[in-house]
């Protein structure tokens, strides 16, 4: 394959992935205020959302999208998060303490501590990488 044509064929690929990248890092403002407001959002789209000190203690966020969302100092105790994706969240400094987490994607997350990353696969609890 020539030079031009391998650029062409890069071109193709990337664009839409670019695309869907940044569609993917809005989410819903009014599901964000309702969520601060009533504690409840329940399968919402909170990808990205600036949650970073939030009171989100009792929330239900039972099979929400929480990917990539900053969560650092918030208080989640006692949030249903069961089936929630927090893939690549930032939870450091968060308060999980009686949170029901079962079944939730932590697979990359800023862990608590805020020193490590969940590892990939942790479903329902995060798995660490091994102290070195």
């Amino acid at each position: 394959m020539n030079e031009r044509n391998r650029l062409f064929v890069i071109c193709l690929i990337a664009i839409p992935l670019l695309a869907m990248a940044n569609n993917s890092s809005a989410f819903d403002e009014a599901r964000l205020n309702g969520l601060l407001s009533e504690g409840q959002c329940p399968g919402c789209d909170l990808g990205y959302a600036p949650l970073s000190e939030a009171n989100l203690s009792g929330a239900n966020l039972f099979g929400a999208n929480l990917s990539a969302a900053n969560l650092t100092n918030a208080n989640l105790s006692g949030a249903d998060l069961r089936n929630a994706n927090l893939s690549g969240a930032i939870l450091s400094g968060a308060d999980l303490s009686s949170a029901n987490i079962a079944g939730a994607n932590l697979s990359g997350a800023i862990w608590l501590d805020g020193n490590k990353r969940c590892l990939f696969g942790s479903i329902g609890t995060c798995m660490l990488p091994p102290e070195e």
